[in-house]
């Protein structure tokens, strides 16, 4: 089965993980007419470390989140929860059609993935958190019609207005990679990094994910009051 070469050096688990959990493509190679079911496996990326090995499908629904590949089983039904606790079986994993459907698949492996599988994988993590290639929303590539982006260089942090209520992938996208609502400036808002911006490109595509410059350490809001907008819209 083909492979993808490691992108990165499998790090060290920290003292407190004790599972990782992985995203991976695969692609359907069965064959009907013999009753050959298998797959090939394609990308293996590691989304986060895990405190616990328990099967917990709200945890891989928040790593999903986090990575564009897989965001969309964010806010996936409950028939992308497969528990395939059988003979021969895969497990607990979260899925968007059957097992042998092309596609990626989220699952929780402990720490023997490391040696087994870590030199295959592709390594996003950083300092024990999960830090995905490119954040983005369960969006088209258009964006979303008529949100606003804005920096507010006060706090240090980006905001996102919508027209209306957002879609239910939009608003499961939002909460998986950090946002918080503020009922006070009526927006959702988070510190301004490269992932921040990388998310609320995705949304309003006229907006720039370059770094931004240097920001106050102590900018950081710490709940919704106060939490003013120095607005610089963008035209979605």
């Amino acid at each position: 089965m083909a492979d993808t070469k490691t992108t990165a050096a499998v790090p060290e688990a920290p003292a407190w993980a004790k599972a990782v959990i992985v995203a991976v493509s695969e692609e359907d190679k069965c064959e009907s007419q013999t009753d050959y079911y298998a797959t090939q496996t394609g990308r293996r990326v590691v989304l986060a470390w895990s405190r616990s090995t328990r099967a917990d499908f709200k945890e891989l629904r928040a790593a999903a989140g986090r990575f564009a590949e897989t965001c969309h089983l964010a806010s996936a039904g409950k028939d992308a929860e497969h528990r395939d606790n059988y003979s021969m079986g895969r497990g607990y994993y979260l899925k968007a059609g059957h097992r042998y459907n092309s596609g990626w698949y989220v699952q929780k492996h402990g720490l023997w993935y490391l040696k087994h599988d870590g030199e295959r994988s592709e390594w996003g993590l950083e300092q024990g958190e999960m830090q995905p290639e490119k954040v983005a929303a369960p969006v088209g590539a258009g964006g979303v019609s008529g949100v606003t982006v804005s920096e507010n260089e006060a706090k240090g942090g980006i905001e996102i207005r919508f027209p209306s209520k957002p879609a239910p992938e939009v608003l499961a996208g939002l909460k998986a990679n950090g946002w918080r609502w503020s009922r006070f400036s009526s927006c959702w808002y988070r510190r301004n990094d490269a992932q921040a911006r990388a998310f609320a490109s995705n949304l309003a595509p006229n907006f720039t994910d370059a770094p931004p410059q240097a920001q106050d350490a102590q900018g950081e809001a710490t709940g919704a009051e106060g939490w003013q907008s120095v607005e610089t819209s963008v035209d979605a």
